[in-house]
């Protein structure tokens, strides 16, 4: 019984990835202009997919999306696609929000790497004036979450639903192509799973 249910889990989150592919697409066709306002570096028409669940108040994030995005640069046919998750209080909602509004500005890939570069715990506070220095008026992005707020804030929503539904226990987590890597330590592990 135990392995009919495992080989069902596993069928659900395989297909689910392919769904979260799938619905990646649509959610980007529709913002057709707005190239930065939902996040995805390295080549985005990128024959290898990798979703990548992160926090920006996560030491284990920080410590390897430089690595990872040297990775991807270097390897040249990978989309990395970039889903907030923040789950460590309302600072981390906050930064998400202000990243995800700087995307409708054109500064999301400035305020990513700006608030990914900040040691320690965040606080409201530091996060503007991490912002700020990284050339982005605040005052702009706070309008733009404004007025997005229900498209950043459902993003944000539906990022813990499928969360949820993979039951990750925390960042940073991974999908390589359709299947789920929890809990990625190393840039070797990702690479081995794109190798493969």
């Amino acid at each position: 019984m135990s392995d009919l249910l495992l080989t069902r889990r596993t069928l659900l989150t395989a297909a689910l990835g392919s769904s979260l592919l799938a619905g990646m697409g649509k959610a980007e066709a529709e913002v057709p202009d707005q190239e930065n306002l939902w996040p995805v570096f390295g080549n985005p028409k990128g024959s290898t997919t990798i979703i990548e669940f992160f926090e920006y108040q996560c030491p284990n994030c920080k410590k390897l999306h430089p690595q990872l995005e040297n990775f991807v640069s270097e390897h040249g046919s990978i989309r990395l696609v970039m889903r907030d998750w923040p789950i460590f209080g309302d600072v981390s909602v906050y930064a998400s929000r202000m990243a995800l509004a700087a995307g409708y500005i054109g500064k999301y890939e400035r305020a990513f790497h700006a608030l990914m570069k900040i040691p320690g715990r965040l606080t409201l506070k530091r996060v503007d004036e991490t912002l700020r220095s990284a050339g982005i008026d605040t005052d702009q992005a706070r309008d733009a979450l404004e007025f997005n707020f229900d498209a950043i804030q459902g993003r944000l929503d539906q990022h813990a639903a499928q969360a949820k539904s993979l039951k990750l226990a925390g960042t940073p987590a991974f999908i390589v192509g359709n299947k789920l890597y929890p809990k990625v330590t190393n840039i070797d592990e990702l690479r081995a799973a794109i190798e493969s």
